[in-house]
């Protein structure tokens, strides 16, 4: 199987033609090829699809193998993929997703992505109490749940700890993207993410325009934002309820998947949820 792995800010991953492969287990897949040690390493799969309604359908898998309605990052890169090898041809592309259209314009190589409207979640919160510096949250659908945190300095977030126990808080029975956000001024902010089904990722689009809205919910930022992502910039504009996204697409390489690698066939019965053997004949356990 071809494929190629693209990354928007850091946050990576494969892209497979879908007009051109066909992809019997896409979940399995997904995580097997994510794998960063026993596969091709990213924070997971896209497939490229036929659509009845958009120039193409995005398929998103996360790094666990969970399906994931929408990805800010991953549209950017999937319309760079589709331009080059002509399943679009004209501009703007409208891509078919979980979360409904969107429109994705482009001029040289910026892009920028039509994320739809947030919507304000009313539900229960879970108590951010315990975290030091954090001083306001909100619940946020950018088309996929997300709970952003305001803390005052970034360097005391524990990400790994307090992302992780959130992204399973009862309060989320569909789990959550989690967003540690500093605001450095009106048009600024330091963004960390724990993504639903991946963990923390170099960046999150559709996280960073929840964080966007939620500052701007808040009088805390302007229509116009720029997100520092550990992987780089994205920039958040606010155009009447409309969010739109840039930030950068880059192609890093392409390869060929066998399938076969770490004896993945030779113990599919007894695979753990990444694919990897943990047959009970082994003397390890």
């Amino acid at each position: 199987m071809q494929f190629t792995k693209m990354q928007g800010a850091g946050n990576d991953y494969i892209y497979v033609n879908g007009f051109a492969e066909q992809v019997s287990r896409p979940a399995l897949l997904a995580a097997k090829i994510s794998d960063r040690h026993f596969g091709v390493g990213a924070d997971g799969l896209i497939i490229l699809q036929p659509s009845e309604t958009g120039d193409f359908k995005m398929k998103m898998y996360n790094a666990d193998g969970s399906e994931g309605a929408m990805c800010g990052n991953g549209i950017r890169c999937a319309v760079r993929y589709a331009v080059k090898y002509g399943i679009v041809k004209k501009n703007p592309a409208v891509v078919e997703t979980a979360s409904g259209l969107r429109r994705v314009f482009w001029k040289g190589e910026k892009l920028w992505v039509d994320m739809g409207t947030p919507f304000f979640e009313k539900g229960k919160k879970p108590d951010i109490s315990g975290i030091p510096g954090a001083y306001a949250s909100m619940r946020v659908s950018m088309g996929n749940p997300h709970f952003v945190i305001f803390v005052k300095d970034m360097e005391t977030v524990k990400l790994g700890q307090d992302g992780a126990r959130l992204e399973y808080a009862p309060e989320f029975p569909d789990r959550a993207n989690i967003e540690f956000v500093q605001m450095l001024d009106e048009g600024h902010m330091k963004l960390r993410v724990w993504e639903r089904g991946s963990g923390e990722t170099l960046a999150c689009g559709t996280g960073t325009c929840a964080a966007a809205a939620a500052a701007q919910r808040l009088q805390y930022g302007k229509s116009h934002i720029f997100v520092c992502n550990p992987g780089g910039v994205l920039e958040v504009k606010k155009e009447e309820d409309t969010l739109w996204l840039s930030g950068p697409a880059g192609f890093v390489f392409e390869g060929v998947w066998t399938g076969t690698d770490g004896g993945y066939e030779s113990c599919q019965k007894t695979a753990d949820v990444k694919g990897r053997c943990v047959s009970t004949e082994s003397p390890c356990l």
